[in-house]
């Protein structure tokens, strides 16, 4: 009996090259002309060189716009538009907003998203090669740590700048700094100064990852005491008794 078959997607061969004029027209960053036999795509592609959630959320919109215009503007018979976000890196998170917003994604690292036509191309990659470690570790540093849990405490409260400045003990600038990384993260939302957390458990998720537990050396001493008594070098006799400090 012969194996089960699998249903499968028609491999196509396409001719892909950039057609610099239409973009200087349309005013995007990038235009890809692709084909496919009869068919004809143009890729309108927003470039952003952040991929924090919050930077890709606004270049989905800025390429799906601009895509919308394009399409207005020419003839839709024969020319589909399809938007596109490029960056150096895209998260899951981030993928996963071009994906609620319609649009595909490709990175420097590998990821990529595009479903348009009877085309379907997705690639994943684990881990991201141009991750700022001290990035990260500054987000969850002692300092920012307080703030943090001060947060975590009122989840649902919107707080001012000034005021976890003066609750944490940190300075309004180092608030401030959270306060825009957590912005950019769409892990909080906030207007006019202030700030509210969104996503608390992705917080506490990143924050369980980029843990790293603090390194505590056990040292031993002695002290003089009446009840032990403690050898020496040289055949001298101490009496002592033996304790450990933290």
């Amino acid at each position: 009996m012969p194996p089960p078959t699998t249903p499968h997607r028609r491999q196509s061969h396409f001719r892909l090259h950039p057609e610099r004029s239409v973009a200087e027209q349309a005013g995007v960053d990038l235009a890809l002309d692709l084909r496919e036999g009869d068919r004809h795509w143009v890729l309108v592609c927003e470039v952003e060189s952040n991929g924090q959630p919050r930077h890709i959320r606004g270049a989905g919109f800025q390429a799906r716009e601009m895509a919308q215009r394009m399409s207005a503007s020419g003839p839709t018979d024969s020319v589909a538009t399809y938007p596109l976000v490029v960056a150096p890196f895209i998260s899951a998170a981030s993928g996963a907003i071009c994906r609620e917003l319609g649009v595909g994604y490709a990175d420097l690292a590998g990821n990529c998203r595009l479903a348009f036509g009877t085309v379907y191309i997705e690639k994943s990659v684990a881990g991201n090669p141009f991750h700022v470690k001290r990035e990260q570790r500054s987000l969850f540093a002692p300092k920012s740590a307080r703030v943090l849990r001060i947060m975590l405490g009122a989840p649902s409260r919107e707080w001012k700048v000034a005021e976890l400045a003066e609750r944490a003990g940190v300075s309004y600038g180092q608030v401030s700094k959270l306060r825009q990384a957590l912005l950019e993260r769409e892990w909080a939302a906030g207007r006019w100064g202030g700030v509210q957390l969104a996503q608390p458990r992705a917080l506490l998720e990143a924050w369980r990852q980029a843990y790293v537990p603090l390194r505590t050396a056990r040292n031993r001493y002695g002290c003089i005491s009446h009840t032990d008594v403690w050898r020496g070098g040289k055949g001298t006799t101490f009496v002592g008794k033996e304790t450990s400090f933290r």
